[in-house]
């Protein structure tokens, strides 16, 4: 059936911003950090505290690129 939830994925305790794909994996920021999440276990195999509440953020290879609300600079990651 086509338009239906397929995964619920918890863990921010506030609303989530932004959220992209890589494969198997999805990036999530809010203004808690970065959570990566595999998508097939429904769970964050990985936490980024961030400077201040990431706005949003963009996934490229193992690298994520954060904008943040707090600053007027963009931040790379590794994942």
């Amino acid at each position: 059936e086509e338009g239906r939830c397929v995964r619920t994925l918890c863990g921010h305790p506030g609303s989530v911003f932004d959220v992209q794909l890589q494969g198997n994996l999805a990036v999530s920021s809010s203004a808690d950090g970065i959570r990566i999440w595999d998508v097939r276990a429904d769970k964050p195999v990985r936490v980024l505290r961030t400077f201040g509440s990431v706005r949003s953020a963009a996934v490229w290879r193992n690298k994520i690129v954060t904008a943040h609300t707090e600053s007027p600079v963009l931040r790379l990651w590794t994942f």
